[in-house]
């Protein structure tokens, strides 16, 4: 098996295995558990715009996000992502530019941003559908255990281009009145 086979079976594997039970309270536990995940999927996107090239991957967390300092120990620990392009962990508020984001995450607690657009941009929410909604990913929690959804029309109109291997782990929904 080659060592690129290796690493994406490695992270697949921690992804599978993202639906760790949480208990009642966790938060803390919980935002450690998103965090990993959140990094994790950086893995199992492809960017045009970085093709060829050692430029970061922005990972920006729109304010206020729950995950401290926590979530840029787990980026710098990641040394998978890392070799190849580092993970630059931004925080941004509601109305600065964000054109610049690779991967744009929407805490429950932030103002929804709608009507977003920008090329090359992941969106990712938290506890919010993305049936018929902008966003591609969605970070959720189901009788105790963290899952996520994608949005396979909206990743398909934005061009998005993801790994089939995040695809088979993830539960895949489409907008409403979309023809199968």
């Amino acid at each position: 098996m080659s060592k690129s086979i290796k690493k994406y079976s490695a992270a697949l594997l921690f992804l599978m295995i993202y639906c760790c039970s949480l208990s009642a309270g966790s938060l803390s536990k919980e935002y450690q558990i998103k965090s990993a995940i959140l990094i994790k999927l950086t893995k199992f996107v492809f960017w045009d715009n970085l093709s060829g090239s050692t430029s970061p991957i922005n990972f920006c967390l729109l304010q206020p996000e729950p995950f401290g300092l926590y979530i840029d120990e787990v980026a710098k620990q990641d040394s998978l992502v890392s070799k190849s392009h580092p993970l630059m962990i931004l925080r941004v508020d509601n109305g600065d530019d964000i054109s610049h984001c690779h991967v744009l995450f929407m805490p429950k607690k932030s103002l929804l941003l709608k009507g977003i657009h920008a090329r090359d941009t992941v969106f990712i929410t938290e506890g919010r559908s993305t049936i018929d909604s902008d966003n591609h990913i969605n970070l959720y929690t189901n009788n105790g255990q963290i899952k996520f959804e994608i949005n396979i029309d909206n990743i398909r109109r934005d061009k998005i281009k993801m790994r089939a291997q995040l695809l088979s782990v993830a539960t895949i929904v489409k907008n409403t009145g979309t023809k199968p």
